[in-house]
């Protein structure tokens, strides 16, 4: 019985720490210092929302509340762009494409841990 034990400790913890995988880092291509562009141009994305909610109950009765807070991603970029004085373009203009960096944001899925 000990070594049914013993092996069924060390595939729990082999599943368990297994199971551990640090973050991919992100990609960044730099074809040219930062600090040479004047202009950015952020592409679209979609607004991220998070909600939470809770309930409690006495004896009077079951109360409830929630909150949801969005936030659309580039707006966040823009800001911080803005604040190291970056010009935000609303479109990508061809005159001022040597000037221009451009910024995409993008969620991943699951992470490959193989």
């Amino acid at each position: 019985m000990s070594t049914i034990k013993k092996v069924f400790f060390v595939v729990c913890s082999i599943l368990i720490l297994g199971s551990c995988a640090p973050l991919r880092l992100p990609v960044i291509v730099k074809k040219a210092p930062v600090e040479m562009f004047k202009y950015a141009y952020i592409t679209p994305t979609k607004e991220l929302s998070s909600s939470t909610g809770s309930t409690y109950g006495g004896q009077y009765g079951i109360y409830g509340s929630s909150t949801t807070k969005s936030v659309n991603p580039s707006d966040v970029i823009a800001g911080i762009l803005i604040q190291r004085g970056y010009v935000i373009l609303p479109e990508l203009n061809p005159k001022l494409a040597e000037e221009t960096l451009i910024v995409n944001y993008g969620e991943s899925g699951k992470r490959n841990r193989g």
